[in-house]
């Protein structure tokens, strides 16, 4: 088994009550037997939380942001650049500076994709209780504090863990607003030793152990193995990009550099306006039992027309074509993303003919949807592509709660989000071009 503070953490986690958590005590001091190795609770939460995250990241205020994890930042940088893309954002943000990682966290972390963890070193440094307020982060990206209460961080798979000595010294606004999120770490003296076996009758919920995807991710993620990570040789580095124990940072040093990074925070200057964060909503049920939806075949062309270029994708086509697909099954929800599907491949084939389709979509007995018809392949590979999908998951979860969960209305407009409509139009024109 775990520590306890460790399996009260999994225990809070699971049980839904809380997603950020700050754990103060003996984070430092603490030592931990890990399979033979003593460690620290870093190095304690990192090796449990390795077991279940695909992507895991260490924010030090010092040093910047790191992961221990091959392949991780690939990962990370994924889904940063898709929210990017989808938000139209072109503001600079760079790892080695604080308050810019906490605004790269916050774009992964409001991204559907894999599940994420990152533990927050030396919070006291980032959150400094003696500056008023809270820091607001750059690019337009909700203060810290806002992500405590933030119900898509709630309700995805992902945690945020802030380490800290000493409790009084982390920011008032943000220990207020943790609730159940506070856990205290004890000092273990002498060190305790943990086992962690996983059997198939223990039920671990999101913290099931899941291992880390091949070296080379690339753009998708392949099926795992039932491998889990070994714990490191060393006892108490981590296999970061650059190796670091919270040893080496005495409390006068932390202190000086939380004045410093208050500092640097408080007179950050404004960024270029850009779009108010996103919000990624809870994912789409089930489909209703009988709900096979099909896609009449798009007019052809004598001529195929030349692909367009990525900025020169029609303003109403997509959102014709949507708003039809949607009323040929107006009662949400829509299993596998369907109206989106049967949209795209009609506006893809209408412009490309070649390309692919048309196309007939249909749900199998276990749920999975089926594409058939001339250039099916492509065409899920591209579906499946993370802004693709996150921007039709959006526009869908987005429609469904406008609408209060109601049927599409038979006639006028829809209510789809724009933004995101222009992002799909955008990644057809990039692959009718490519």
């Amino acid at each position: 088994m775990w520590p306890d503070w460790i399996e009260e953490l999994k225990s809070r986690y699971l049980n839904n009550e809380a997603s950020v958590f700050l754990l103060h005590g003996a984070v430092d001091a603490g030592r931990w037997v890990v399979e033979g190795q003593t460690v620290d609770c870093m190095t304690t939460l990192v090796q449990f939380l390795t077991r279940s995250r695909e992507i895991l990241g260490v924010l030090d205020p010092k040093r910047g942001l790191s992961f221990p994890g091959v392949g991780d930042r690939a990962r990370f940088q994924h889904l940063v650049e898709a929210r990017r893309t989808l938000d139209g954002d072109i503001t600079s943000l760079r790892e080695d500076k604080p308050e810019e990682c906490l605004a790269l966290l916050h774009k992964a972390l409001s991204t559907s994709g894999p599940a994420q963890g990152y533990v927050l070193v030396y919070a006291e440094a980032l959150f400094p209780e003696k500056k008023r307020p809270v820091p607001s982060l750059p690019a337009k990206v909700p203060s810290f504090t806002e992500w405590l209460q933030d119900p898509v961080l709630r309700n995805s798979d992902n945690l945020v863990v802030l380490l800290t000595e000493d409790l009084e010294k982390i920011h008032r606004d943000i220990r207020a607003r943790l609730g159940r999120g506070l856990i205290e770490v004890p000092d273990e003296h002498p060190p305790v030793e943990v086992t962690h076996e996983v059997t198939a009758d223990v039920d671990l919920g999101g913290l099931m152990p899941t291992p880390g995807l091949p070296e080379d991710s690339g753009d998708d993620i392949t099926p795992l193995s039932a491998m889990v990570p070994p714990i490191p040789e060393t006892s108490t580095a981590l296999p970061t990009d650059e190796t670091f124990s919270p040893s080496e940072m005495g409390s006068a040093s932390v202190d000086a550099l939380a004045d410093e990074l208050a500092d640097l925070l408080t007179d950050a200057p404004a960024d270029e306006p850009v779009d108010d964060p996103p919000t990624v909503e809870a994912p789409i049920p089930p489909a209703p039992e009988g709900y096979t939806p099909t896609l009449d075949a798009a007019p052809t062309a004598d001529t195929p027309p030349p692909p367009p270029p990525p900025e020169a994708a029609d303003a109403d086509d997509l959102r014709t074509a949507l708003e039809a697909a949607l009323r040929r099954a107006p009662s949400p929800p829509w299993p596998g993303l369907l109206p989106m599907r049967e949209a795209l491949a009609q506006v893809i084939h209408a412009r490309a003919p070649g390309r692919c389709g048309p196309l007939l979509f249909s749900l199998s007995e276990d749920g999975q949807v089926i594409a058939e018809g001339p250039g099916d392949e492509w065409f899920e590979k591209w579906f499946g592509g993370i802004v693709v999908r996150a921007a039709s998951e959006q526009i869908l979860n987005k429609l469904v709660e406008t609408l209060g969960g109601a049927p599409v209305p038979p006639e006028g407009a829809l209510p789809l989000e724009e933004p995101k409509l222009r992002a799909l139009r955008k990644q057809i024109g990039k692959a009718l071009a490519g």
